[in-house]
Order: C-alpha cells, then sequence, then structure tokens
C-alpha cells in the first residue's frame, strides 16, 4: 500500500515537471520569435531612392553645364545611384525626347562619361557642332564646350572636329575654341601640330586667329614655343610649328 502511494507521487511529480519544461521552451520559442519580428528592418527604409525625371534630368543638365563646380556636384549625385539603373533610366528618356531636343546631346554627353557606348554617343555630341545645329535652342558656343571636355577627358580625335568649328566660329564660341586649341596645344602639342598640319591652309589660319587669344599662362607659353622651335626644318611639321609660334607671339604684342 505504501509502495502504491509513492509511486502515484512520483508519477504526479513527473507529471508537473514536464509540464513545466513545455512551458518553458513555449516562451523561449515566442520570445526567440519576438526578438526576430522586433529586429528586422523594413525593406522600404534601406531601399536607395530613385530621382525622379524631372529631378534627373536637372542634374544632367547642371553637369553639362559650363559651371564646373555645379557640374561636378551633380556627377557626384549621379554617382551615387546604380550604373545600369542610371544608364537604363537615362536611354529611356533619351528615347522619349523628341529629335531636335537639345537634351538628347546632353545624355549623350553623359554616357560619354559613363563610357557606355561611348563611340555611337559621342556622334550625337558632335553632331551638335554642326554649322546649322539639329537641335532646338543648343548653341555653338555650349557645344564646343561639351567637345572641349572631351578632349579633357582624353580624346584627342575631336581635335579634328573643333579645327573644322573654327571656319563658323564668332562671339562665345570663338572663345570656347581657343580655349580648347590652347589645352590641345598645352597638353600634346606633337599630336596638336600633327592633326593641325593636315589641314587646309584656311583652316589653318583660323585656328592661328583663335589662338592669338589662347588661355595659356606666361609659363605655359614659353614651354609651348620651347616645344615648337624643336621641331627641326627637316620635319614635315615646321612649317606648322612656325605658324602656330608666330600666332602665340602674336598674342605678347
Amino acid at each position: 500500500m505504501m509502495f502504491d502511494q509513492q509511486r502515484e507521487r512520483l508519477r504526479s511529480t513527473t507529471i508537473v515537471a514536464v509540464a513545466g519544461l513545455l512551458l518553458v521552451v513555449a516562451s523561449c520559442q515566442l520570445g526567440c520569435h519576438g526578438s526576430t519580428v522586433s529586429s528586422h528592418v523594413p525593406e522600404v527604409n534601406v531601399k536607395k531612392q530613385e530621382l525622379s525625371d524631372q529631378d534627373l534630368m536637372k542634374q544632367v543638365e547642371a553637369f553639362a553645364s559650363s559651371d564646373q563646380t555645379a557640374a561636378a556636384k551633380a556627377w557626384e549625385v549621379l554617382e551615387r545611384y546604380d550604373r545600369q539603373s542610371l544608364i537604363r533610366e537615362l536611354t529611356r528618356l533619351y528615347g522619349a525626347a523628341a529629335d531636335d531636343d537639345h537634351h538628347r546631346v546632353l545624355i549623350a554627353f553623359t554616357f560619354c562619361k559613363l563610357n557606355h557606348e561611348y563611340v555611337l554617343n559621342k556622334k550625337v555630341v558632335l553632331s551638335s557642332l554642326a554649322k546649322e545645329s539639329p537641335y532646338k535652342r543648343f548653341y555653338g558656343d555650349w557645344a564646343v564646350s561639351l567637345v572641349h571636355r572631351l578632349l579633357l577627358g582624353g580624346d584627342k580625335e575631336v581635335l579634328d572636329d573643333l579645327f573644322a568649328a573654327a571656319a563658323r566660329a564668332d562671339g562665345a564660341m570663338a572663345t570656347e575654341l581657343g580655349g580648347a586649341y590652347s589645352d590641345g596645344l598645352k597638353n600634346d602639342p606633337q599630336d596638336f601640330l600633327t592633326r593641325l598640319a593636315s589641314k587646309s591652309e584656311d583652316t589653318r589660319r583660323r585656328v592661328y586667329l583663335l589662338l592669338q587669344d589662347n588661355s595659356l599662362t606666361k609659363e605655359e607659353n614659353e614651354r609651348v614655343k620651347l616645344f615648337l622651335r624643336s621641331v627641326p626644318p627637316s620635319s614635315n611639321l615646321h612649317r606648322t610649328a612656325q605658324e602656330t609660334i608666330k600666332a602665340l607671339q602674336a598674342e605678347d604684342n
């Protein structure tokens, strides 16, 4: 009888212990699950927002402007966004623009900076240099400034297009061209001479006139002339070198 009572107490104790253990396990699972939910950050809070079409075009316009500070700030903004998404959105805006919309040139110039289909987009930028621009409200000085920046970016081939533009340059466009020629001559006088020497006498004369109002410092001017004087008479570049020296000396007088 006593043995039966002890066995009954043992069974009751075991049942209580098991029930308590199950309660602890259930509480732990609930607590852990609640912790996971509370620490989860909604994706909407961390997902990078995209620019609206209007804001995106404002950044493109600023980047393609002649204001160096504004252009640098705009490029910083554009660089913050995923490259492929940016290209996709700009491609869409380019396609939506009319054929004569100058924003096409600005988008193409931005693509050149992104090195996206560079050759194709460079052609669009260069087309804006035409005597009769195919784009509305896009004047020669703005076109030259963009091509000038392609030159500064390392594309020396655009010098040929800038030389050709001398035939129709006046006012602000002439000033922009003079600056572009100065940089081309300063940064690589050998390439500048080689390209200019292949042009007609009339084109060279027009280039020299614009070089007379160049943007070279006194030190840069002297360094360039030192190189030009080093071109030997036997070189097929000698004549062009001498003509260029005269143009730079005319600015000194």
